[in-house]
């Protein structure tokens, strides 16, 4: 595999670890290792975007970061290759086969090198057991969904079986626009479905177009990129409070 100038490293579960061979960034003790999960039973819903996007605010807080991309798709990988080495570090493990990912986070987080987020694919139905076993080692559960009714009726379904491992969970509505009745009365239909992100993420141009130059959120520049970002920002607050993640210095 092409590495773009990075090295690659063995991870526990014999999969490939792919990091950047730069260093810079504060080591994570071993008990603040955080995994986060990304995930929804329908495609186009803000997963992968999320996942980048709140991986590029962590490591701009000056956290060691890795993302995990269980996506046969490799979108979060391919990203992942178009990124700077000017950016912040981001580690990114992209081949942990689905039945082992969850042996494969546990002995990642457990070595206390990197806080993680974790990309999953579309029609996680079909794959219920394997990730499973990821979601019992998330620290939080992120569930992204548009405010279609086809998303929410699929996402609602999906969220009664991450409940159903009792770990910390939420809704978090992408793509929003909210001028339109559309956002209120979906936060209404999931009120009763499981927690909602107090925050939601408004459609932005400028963070589509970030995909191609291999950039989060947080590294968009100037007064319109963080513009562009402040939502994200604001939802990358919400799960660093609630983790307890602290920003280094």
């Amino acid at each position: 595999m092409d590495t773009g100038g990075r090295k690659t490293l063995a991870d526990a579960g014999g999969a490939a670890i792919t990091a950047p061979s730069r260093s810079g960034a504060t080591k994570t003790n071993v008990n603040e290792a955080k995994v986060v999960l990304l995930s929804s039973a329908k495609g186009g819903s803000s997963k992968t975007t999320t996942t980048r996007c709140l991986a590029s605010f962590a490591a701009a807080d000056g956290l060691r970061v890795a993302i995990i991309d269980l996506d046969e798709q490799r979108t979060l990988s391919k990203w992942w290759q178009r990124r700077s080495d000017s950016l912040p570090v981001i580690a990114n493990y992209n081949e942990v086969p689905l039945d082992e990912a969850g042996v494969a986070v546990t002995e990642i987080a457990a070595s206390g090198q990197y806080d993680i987020f974790i990309d999953t694919p579309p029609g996680v139905e079909r794959e219920t057991g394997s990730l499973k076993a990821v979601i019992r080692r998330s620290d939080l559960v992120l569930v992204p969904t548009t405010d279609g009714g086809e998303d929410l009726e699929s996402v609602s379904e999906w969220m009664a079986v991450v409940r159903a491992e009792q770990r910390p969970a939420y809704f978090l509505l992408c793509k929003t626009d909210r001028k339109m009745p559309t956002v209120g009365e979906a936060k209404a239909y999931l009120s009763d479905k499981g927690r909602i992100c107090p925050l939601d993420v408004r459609q932005s141009q400028a963070i589509k177009r970030s995909y191609f130059a291999g950039q989060g959120a947080a590294d968009l520049p100037g007064i319109l990129g963080q513009r562009a970002a402040v939502d994200y920002k604001a939802v990358w607050n919400f799960v660093r409070l609630e983790l307890g993640m602290r920003k280094q210095p």
